[in-house]
């Protein structure tokens, strides 16, 4: 099951793809929509994980980041889609973006009953 939402994400309007975790034919857990509902309501926690974003990209490929004191964060990450994990114990969503220093894993900012749990490569899911 995909769609689609329009969000106002660090300055930017954007249209996330919503994506669940979920083979041909499986239905959407209860958990999984009450997990992505809520990151929606508490988008807060989305605004605020600029800063883990920030901080990872500078400690991972700080040498590579033109001024990071007037960082344009989307030069570098592009917020691509939440993605619901499928899981009955702790449900998960997480932030997917493509990003400059690594094109094939891209960077995942994980949130977990209404937090940032850690921000990584895409293997993090």
């Amino acid at each position: 099951m995909i769609n689609h939402k329009k969000v106002r994400l660090w300055g930017r309007d954007l249209d996330l793809e919503i994506q669940y975790d979920c083979y041909a034919g499986e239905e959407v857990l209860p958990v999984q929509e009450e997990a992505l509902e809520s990151v929606l309501n508490n988008w807060q926690i989305v605004e605020d994980a600029k800063a883990y974003v920030v901080k990872y990209m500078l400690e991972r490929d700080g040498d590579k980041i033109e001024d990071a004191n007037k960082l344009n964060l989307f030069k570098y990450v592009m917020p691509q889609k939440l993605f619901v994990g499928r899981t009955k114990d702790t449900p998960s969503v997480y932030l997917v973006c493509a990003y400059r220093y690594n094109e094939d894993d891209g960077l995942v900012v994980e949130f977990v009953d209404a937090a940032v749990r850690q921000v990584g490569t895409q293997s993090i899911i």
